[in-house]
Parts: structure tokens; sequence; C-alpha cells
């Protein structure tokens, strides 16, 4: 069965042929699930002509012939019925928008003269129409990223358009299934990333991971530069895969969470040069993070400890699936980015600095790793300067405090020039200090 090319008609020639006159039956349609904030979306949507999906019927008149004449007894009852309670069509894709067409031809007179996209099915028995749904539907109701596509234009266009150009992404990772959209999903997530910082839920404002998601197509506002960064990169990065085929097995879907996080962290920083060898360090340090054996699969490997709370011990693997779980566990993967993986690539001259003369993530570590002690307790800890005894900088500041390896490589803490550039301080590790971001700011070029 080839589905028919989908037309345009307005919604008020549509509703003088389809509308009080098609039924949505329970057996071929997805369940009624929208909400008024749905139905607004809609609404909007056809507005401003994104409601590009058509709404497909089954011709009931064409199929009951069909039927009779293949001798289907069960499917000429089954249509009988429907055609002797008055109905015309039924709804197979689209109930929830079919349902509320109706509901905004009757309250928005002003919308009648808007555009529909329309598909009319004819000849099929109910075996066929049961197999369209399924495709259409995979045989249950949408999920939340199928009602985010089927209603919203702009940001759904996007996602869908990156979604397709990511397919060498798709080809070498499991465990996400493009026939529930799954794929739109993690495009999007992606673009939470960007925006909120986060994959899932919001820690700080308490909003669920829908919640943003939903936010970000219906206020189609998000981090332009930081998503089209990430994406770009990404893009690079699998195609560079597929063409030398640097893995033998798909790899799991966290791997794309940890690709995330990492060129976010590269942004405005480092540079790089080659894909190849990046991508070839990249999935050698995710393998032995995730300790993933190319022969027997993944393993639990309890000596591959990252993070300990005191419910439970984190292995790297654990960490990056409870990515939307935790703001501590994003924070401890952004961490062991900074402070392993990046510098790792620095000193395997995979990414480069973007400014000769700033410190980088590897100047960081290795003045950490000269410089942090151990408490009372046996944590690691270090030394930043976050005032100045002769010359007070930051009200109220002690001159010096210490704080632990995880705040050390984040942005509120630099790693900077004790003798300044402009007075031709050089970028070693002899000239610098760990420094509060506000201290450093208030410095500036002085030699304090």
């Amino acid at each position: 069965m080839k589905l028919p090319a989908p037309y345009q008609t307005t919604m008020q020639d549509w509703f003088y042929e389809f509308g009080n006159k098609t039924v949505r039956c329970k057996k071929f349609n997805r369940r009624h699930c929208w909400d008024n904030n749905d139905y607004y979306a809609w609404m909007i949507a056809i507005g401003k002509g994104h409601n590009i999906n058509p709404l497909i019927y089954i011709d009931i008149e064409s199929c009951l012939l069909y039927c009779t004449e293949e001798g289907y007894l069960e499917d000429i009852r089954y249509f009988t019925n429907y055609k002797n309670k008055g109905y015309k069509y039924i709804t197979v894709e689209g109930g929830n928008r079919h349902t509320s067409n109706e509901k905004i031809y009757d309250e928005v007179e002003e919308y009648r003269e808007k555009l529909l996209n329309i598909a009319v099915v004819k000849n099929i028995s109910c075996k066929e129409m049961h197999e369209l749904y399924l495709n259409l539907a995979g045989g249950k109701a949408p999920n939340s990223q199928e009602k985010r596509t089927g209603i919203y234009g702009k940001v759904s266009d996007l996602v869908r358009q990156e979604s397709e150009e990511l397919s060498s992404m798709w080809k070498w990772v499991k465990g996400i299934k493009q026939t529930r959209m799954k794929d739109d999903e993690m495009v999007v997530m992606i673009m939470n990333y960007a925006t909120n910082g986060t994959f899932g839920k919001h820690f700080t404002m308490n909003k669920l991971a829908d919640e943003l998601l939903d936010e970000l197509y219906k206020t189609n506002k998000y981090n332009k530069k930081q998503f089209n960064y990430m994406t770009n990169n990404l893009k690079k990065f699998w195609d560079t895969v597929d063409e030398n085929e640097l893995i033998t097995r798909k790899l799991v879907k966290v791997v794309i969470y940890l690709l995330t996080i990492t060129f976010s962290e590269l942004k405005d920083i480092y540079k790089i040069d080659n894909f190849k060898s990046f991508a070839e360090e990249f999935i050698e340090y995710f393998m032995w993070v995730y300790n993933y054996d190319s022969k027997s699969g993944l393993q639990n490997d309890e000596s591959q400890i990252r993070y300990r709370t005191y419910k439970k011990a984190y292995t790297y693997s654990n960490l990056l699936g409870e990515l939307l779980m935790s703001g501590q566990v994003l924070e401890q993967v952004q961490f062991l980015v900074r402070s392993e993986l990046l510098p790792k690539l620095e000193k395997k001259k995979v990414i480069r600095s973007t400014n000769t003369e700033e410190f980088t993530y590897y100047h960081r570590k290795e003045w950490i790793g000269k410089n942090m002690v151990k408490d009372k307790n046996g944590n690691k800890i270090v030394k930043v300067r976050t005032n100045n005894s002769k010359l007070t900088l930051v009200y109220n500041e002690p001159e010096f405090k210490y704080i632990s390896l995880r705040e050390a490589f984040t942005s509120s803490y630099h790693l900077d020039h004790i003798i300044p550039k402009e007075k031709s301080g050089e970028t070693t590790i002899e000239n610098a200090e760990l420094t509060s971001e506000r201290y450093n700011r208030k410095k500036y070029n002085k030699e304090v």
C-alpha cells in the first residue's frame, strides 16, 4: 500500500468534508492525550503555517467496496458499522489534531480560511489499516517527543534537520529508536544542554526535563551559537568515525553526553585541527572510562571508581548513565572532562589552545598536581588566592583559602599570571597561581 500524496484545503472545506463525519476508532488511533497547552500550540502552528504533517484518514465507502469484492466478512461488518452510524472517514493519524480542528472551527471563525494538509487512504482492508497505524504510531500512544514534533514549527524543523544531518551518529550509537523520534529527542537534549546547561531537568529552577524541552519548542528560544558549535562538531566527529571505521561495534548512547560536554568545554578555548586524531583519542578514552571491552561488551569494574557519596560509589559509566538524575553527577562529569580528558587530549596534541598566552586545563592540572595537599580527612585540596594582604582588591575576602579539586577546575577560579602578560609575564607554571575569579577580575594587569 502506498500512501497517497497529501493535499491542502481550507479549514472551512475540511470541516464540510470531515467535521462530524469522522470517527476516532480506538483500534486504529492513538488515545487522546492533548491538554490545553497542546491545543493552543497547534492553533498557533496553523496560524503561522507550520502545520506540515498531514492528517491521514481512511475512506470508509471505498474500503467497504474493496472488502466486499475480496470477501473479507469481518472487515465488511467493521466498515458497515461505522457507515450506518453516518461516518465517512476513520482517522488513523492525527486524531488529536482532528479533535482540536473541530474545536478551532467552532471557536475561532477567522481561522476557517487557514490551510490544513490532508491525505485520504482508499481501498484497504482492516489488516492493512492496522499495519498503517502501527507504522505511523508504533502501536503506541505518542510519546513526548512525537507530540512536540507534531505541534511546533521552527525548533521542530531545526531539530528534525539536525537529526537527519547526524545520520552517522545514529549509525554508530545504539539505544536510540529513530522510529519513535528518540533521535530528535537526543538532538533537543543537546539543545537543552547548550541553552540550560543540563540534559534533563533544571536542578536550580526545579523544572523537569519534559518541561524544559517543551519550552524550547514553544518559545523558539535557545542558545543558537552554542548549539550550532556542538552539532557541527558532532557531525565532523561521527563523519570521521564513519569514514575511518575507528570502532567495530556500536557504542552506548551516553557517549553522546560525554561528547556534548567535551565540545562545550572546548568552545572558545581550544581548536581541533584533525578530527581523525581527535576521534581516535576520544574513543580510546571512552572505552577505558566506560570499562568497554570490544569482545565481551560492557563490564563493571569497581576499581574505576570516580565519585563517592554517602549512599553510593560511582564508576564513570554510572556517572554518565545518571546525567539526567543529579546535578552533582553532572558537575562531577564536567570536572572529569576538565581535569582528565582535556589535559590528555592537549598533551597528545589533538587539541590546541586558541590563545598561547592563556593558561589551559593542561596547565591547571599540572599546577594543581604540584600544589595540592590533603586535609585532616584525607581529601585532596588546593590553596587559592582570593585577596592580597598589601592591597585589598576584594572586600571582606581572606588572602587565601582552601578548595576542593572539583572547585579548582570550575570557572569560579582562574589560573592567573603572577607577573601580568602586559608586563612580559610568561605563561609558565612558575609564573602561575590559582585565584578566585573576582580577584583575577579586580587585579587585571596589576602586579601585586
